[in-house]
C-alpha cells in the first residue's frame, strides 16, 4: 500500500537484524531500505543523504519529489561490547 502512494520508508536502527525483524516485516519495508547496527553517527550520516545533504546524481534526482524524514528512538543508548 504505501508503494502504491509513492512511499518509501527506511529502518535505521541500532539494534541487530535480529531484534528489528519483526517490524521489517510488520511494515514491509523492503530488506535494501534497512540498516541495522548503526552508530550515531551512521544515523546521522542517513539523515544528512535522506535530505540531499550529501546526494549526488540519481540519489539527489529522487530528492526533488516531496520529502519527509522523520527520526524516532527510544532514548537508550546501549553499548556495544
Amino acid at each position: 500500500m504505501k508503494r502504491k502512494r509513492g512511499v518509501s520508508v527506511y529502518m535505521v536502527s541500532g539494534d541487530d537484524e535480529g531484534a528489528i525483524q519483526y517490524l521489517v516485516s510488520e511494515l514491509s519495508i523492503l530488506s535494501d531500505n534497512v540498516r541495522a547496527r548503526s552508530s550515531p553517527a551512521d544515523k546521522k550520516d542517513c539523515i544528512q543523504m535522506f535530505l540531499g545533504h550529501t546526494a549526488t546524481g540519481r540519489e539527489k534526482a529522487a530528492l526533488i519529489a516531496v520529502l519527509v524524514v522523520v527520526f524516532c528512538g527510544d532514548g537508550n543508548q546501549r553499548r556495544r561490547r
